[in-house]
């Protein structure tokens, strides 16, 4: 199933207070359709995570 453009929008309000201003310092691909940005910003890491799994396609944010 698709993300819809609320759902993505859901995503990136919650990490754009956190995530502006930092900077990518690893990138991972865990499997052929996903990779996760881990992202410093504001003295700790954050991470993005994005799937473009066709049947489960994901986008999510985890503030450590």
């Amino acid at each position: 199933m698709s993300m819809n453009d609320r759902e993505i929008a859901d995503v990136v309000a919650a990490m754009a207070p956190v995530a502006v201003g930092g900077w990518i310092q690893r990138v991972y691909q865990t499997d052929e359709s996903t990779v996760a940005f881990d992202i410093r910003t504001q003295g700790r890491s954050v991470w993005l995570v994005v799937s473009c799994r066709p049947q489960v396609s994901r986008l999510f944010f985890l503030d450590e």
